[in-house]
């Protein structure tokens, strides 16, 4: 998938929204049929719960105007638990972090 940001001015601007237009084209890119041709149900991002602290995320505005999900802030997993987790059977607290995520719809299996 190719994306254009440097086409879009306000991207080029280098202002402080910047990462607004930088995820607003990327998720404009995946569209639907894309979803479906890789038999995915939704778009998910890496966003994490330090992340979502922030005052000011123009990324994840970008986000929810597009619809796509948190699943990390909804685990409420911040950078130092996760940094080098490679996979949900190792992370130990990841059962009752698992069903919230699951009410949520983000997990649909077990590890």
């Amino acid at each position: 998938m190719n994306t254009q940001e440097g086409s879009r001015l306000d991207y080029v601007a280098n202002g402080p929204d910047r990462c607004f237009h930088s995820k607003d084209e990327l998720f404009t890119r995946i569209s639907d049929e894309m979803l479906a041709s890789h038999r995915l149900d939704a778009v998910a991002y890496g966003e994490n719960a330090d992340d979502a602290k922030g005052p000011d995320r123009p990324g994840a505005r970008a986000a929810t105007i597009h619809h796509v999900l948190r699943p990390l802030v909804v685990l409420i997993l911040t950078s130092p638990p996760y940094a080098g987790w490679r996979g949900f059977g190792s992370f130990p607290a990841l059962t009752r972090r698992q069903r919230r995520a699951s009410r949520h719809g983000f997990l649909t299996t077990s590890p």
